[in-house]
């Protein structure tokens, strides 16, 4: 991949590549995720150049790599064919016994989009639960899979077909859409060992059409329609500046995804463990306008959201892992204050909203359109993992 940075025009940036051969594929639209942000994707043989702009700080990206295209980048009515009557898009936040986080939308047509997944450990859970609730008779059928960034937590649950290649049968998985980060990012982080069990899993899965699934790359501007929602790509790696790449060392959590989804007319935020760097990036690219949110999970670094942020946008309904938010500390513990801040910056944020939920008594599910108070709460699965930090010396006990 080849990223540039340009003060120039985006329209001339376009045209430059057109007199060069590339031929449009396809745009976001004159509206541009709330006239924040226009993308034009162009292809020229195998070669895929995305013009990324942000309106507000007159910024223009443009990248070039060879990569395959997700027809998902187009609206199609065909997409609502298949969908039940009086049926609900629902959103489900799945407890998890490790720290994980794995969130599951069921679309209308009874399939899905998952957004991460957890640790290896948590994928038969995660195939029994869409087992459970997919058409009568139907494999589940996941017509997008999200990644915000390839740490264990978040994405080592596809390791498991690796390990278990009979659970490959059990499900189609029609997209992998993450960011597959630059050999930089691979030698300073050592998150090689992940996307390869990624790519051999991407490898063994089946689309719902029998062909062997692919992973696309998200950039941001770019939305993606499924069924009858939508889904913002507000940022990625490329958006976050390299001094703003690392808050301590080996931290990948700067280089998350931001997927906005949007789903009868509300906005549910997944922005991974993007941290106040890329948070100060997002705030200055999108307007409080855009960032006027339903719903919004953030996960297990406290609830790792600052309060400059928090003051900077609207959330009525806020969904967070359970072992992350009511930490109390130890005398003498120290990660250079971060965890502390966690702390405040919790309670901060939980003043803000209207609702705050957990998964510390089961699996959350919203309905929508969603009505704060309205959430399905289902019973616990088993005992919890002790979730003990980093070591004992900077062992954090939670309530």
């Amino acid at each position: 991949m080849e990223v540039k940075v340009v003060p120039g025009e985006y329209q001339l940036e376009i045209e430059k590549l057109q007199e060069c051969g590339y031929i449009k594929h396809s745009d976001n639209g004159t509206a541009g995720l709330g006239n924040n942000v226009f993308t034009t994707t162009l292809t020229k043989n195998n070669q895929v150049a995305t013009v990324i702009h942000m309106v507000n700080t007159k910024t223009t990206y443009v990248v070039f790599e060879e990569t395959v295209l997700s027809e998902h980048l187009f609206y199609n009515h065909d997409y609502l064919e298949e969908n039940e009557p009086n049926v609900k898009t629902t959103l489900h936040m799945l407890e998890t016994y490790r720290p994980g986080n794995s969130f599951v939308i069921q679309l209308k047509n009874g399939h899905f989009i998952i957004c991460d997944g957890g640790h290896v450990e948590e994928l038969p859970y995660l195939l029994n639960y869409l087992e459970n609730i997919a058409p009568e008779n139907q494999k589940p059928i996941v017509e997008g899979w999200f990644i915000t960034h390839p740490h264990r937590d978040h994405v080592d649950v596809l390791r498991g077909f690796v390990e278990h290649p009979d659970y490959v049968e059990r499900i189609f998985v029609d997209g992998i859409y993450m960011d597959m980060y630059n050999d930089e990012l691979l030698e300073h982080v050592g998150v090689g060992p992940v996307l390869e069990a990624v790519e051999m899993a991407v490898g063994m899965l089946k689309t719902s059409k029998g062909k062997t699934t692919r992973i696309y790359r998200p950039h941001a501007g770019q939305r993606y329609y499924f069924n009858d929602i939508t889904i913002d790509v507000m940022q990625t790696m490329v958006q976050v500046p390299r001094n703003k790449w690392f808050r301590w060392k080996q931290n990948l959590n700067e280089m998350s995804a931001w997927y906005m989804f949007q789903i009868e007319g509300q906005k549910y935020l997944n922005a991974g463990d993007a941290d106040f760097g890329a948070m100060q990036e997002v705030m200055k690219t999108y307007s409080q306008e855009y960032l006027d949110m339903d719903i919004m999970a953030v996960h297990h670094h406290g609830v790792n959201v600052h309060n400059e942020f928090t003051d900077y946008i609207q959330v009525k309904t806020l969904l967070y892992p359970y072992y992350g938010i009511d930490g109390v500390f130890k005398e003498g513990q120290d990660w250079p204050g971060a965890w502390q801040a966690s702390v405040y910056r919790n309670e901060y944020l939980h003043g803000k909203v209207e609702e705050s939920f957990s998964y510390g008594d089961g699996t959350k599910v919203l309905n929508f359109p969603y009505q704060v108070g309205n959430v399905i709460s289902l019973p616990r699965r088993g005992e919890r993992y002790e979730f003990t930090g980093i070591n004992k010396e900077r062992r954090i006990e939670y309530q």
